[in-house]
This record gives structure tokens, C-alpha cells and sequence, in this order.
């Protein structure tokens, strides 16, 4: 469905159901997140790359106004809500973009069992060779995500331009390759890079 909403073009991606901070410090973005807030609606980050924005979008709603700096500037805790495709915009009145946007959802729903277990278990072995230690509310936020491959994007390490590759694409079972894909060839820098630390570590000189 068409709507009209509020246009904030950021070089990042918000995944559906991510959480994200962001910090305002512009005049025209902050009266257009008061005025958000104010009437209880969503905007839209769109992703900006080099000299470009992304068409496909993510509304997303704040769910809380965190800290207020002495520069006027403050932190807000945004939420994705869902994609959209960015059909029209134009600057604002008040110095922001407006613009037309409708749904982007996907095409396919039927998810392949087999892509996801090897999406999650290729995710896990690189979480643990690079010996991050992920909060226990990730792994349950993973579990009952019900597009898992945003719940992975947010910790896989992609580029800004893979990131907006993912939020393209609109299929699940594709995004889950995409991602297994990305971490296979990361697993394999990593365990290289572990190879020449390795050599590096046993040498054989003497101190």
C-alpha cells in the first residue's frame, strides 16, 4: 500500500526487526524525528552508498529517545519494522525528504530447510574460530526470528553494499545463500590468517 512518509538517508542498512542507535544532531532530522515521535509513526532509512541511495528501504519506528547531549543533539533506539520501495521523493518544507513508498515483501516463502541449517551452522563456526562471544538474547532472538537471515546479516560482517545486496533480495532461501556464501569465503581467510599465525608462533627460532 502507497503511503507517504519522512525520508532519512543514512550510509547503513536496518535489517526488519533490527534494533539500531542512532545519534541526531541535525536540525531538520531532529524536527522530523520530534514530529515522528509526537505522532507515533515510522519513517524511513534509506540506504546511502558513495553517491547514491538505495530504492529499497526500511521503515522503522523509534522506540526510545536515550540521551539528550548539551549540544542540542540527542541518541534515539530505532526498530525495523518492514521493506519498502522508495516510488517518489522530494525535500520537505522543513529541509528533510518526503517521499511515496510501498511495500517491497517477498515473492517466494517457502524456506529450504537444508540451506538453513547450513546457513546456521556455517554462521556458528565463524562466530566461534573469530572467538566473539555473542549475549545469550541474540541466540534467542535468532531462534524465534522468523526471517533469519537478517538476524545473521546483523553479526556476519558484510560490506554496506552486501548489506543492500540482502535487503534486495525477496527470497529467504536466497538471502540464507547469500549469506552462506559470504561466511564460506570469510571461514576461508580466516583459516588462513590462523595458518600464518601458526608459522609465525612456531618457527623454530629460539628468543
Amino acid at each position: 500500500m502507497e503511503t507517504i512518509s519522512p525520508l532519512f538517508p543514512l550510509p547503513l542498512v536496518i535489517y526488519p526487526n533490527s534494533v539500531y542507535s542512532l545519534h541526531i544532531f541535525e536540525d531538520r532530522y531532529k524536527k522530523m524525528i520530534a514530529d515522528c515521535m509526537h505522532q507515533n509513526k515510522s519513517f524511513v532509512l534509506v540506504p546511502k552508498f558513495e553517491n547514491s541511495q538505495s530504492k529499497i528501504a526500511t521503515s522503522v519506528i523509534v522506540t526510545n529517545k536515550s540521551k539528550l547531549h548539551d549540544d542540542g543533539s540527542f541518541d534515539i533506539v530505532v526498530k525495523g519494522i518492514e521493506r519498502v520501495l522508495i516510488l517518489k521523493q522530494w525535500l520537505s518544507e522543513d529541509g528533510y525528504e518526503d517521499g511515496i513508498v510501498d511495500d517491497y515483501a517477498d515473492v517466494q516463502n517457502q524456506i529450504s530447510e537444508e540451506i538453513l541449517f547450513e546457513a546456521e551452522t556455517v554462521f556458528r563456526d565463524v562466530i566461534k574460530r573469530s572467538k566473539v562471544i555473542l549475549e545469550d538474547s541474540y541466540w534467542l532472538n535468532l531462534e524465534s526470528a522468523q526471517y533469519k537471515s537478517y538476524k545473521i546479516a546483523e553479526k556476519s560482517g558484510l560490506q554496506l553494499a552486501q548489506q543492500i545486496d540482502l535487503l534486495m533480495i525477496t527470497d529467504e532461501t536466497a538471502r540464507l545463500k547469500y549469506l552462506t556464501n559470504h561466511l564460506k569465503r570469510l571461514e576461508h581467510f580466516m583459516k588462513a590468517r590462523e595458518a600464518e599465525l601458526s608459522i609465525i608462533m612456531f618457527d623454530g627460532y629460539i628468543n
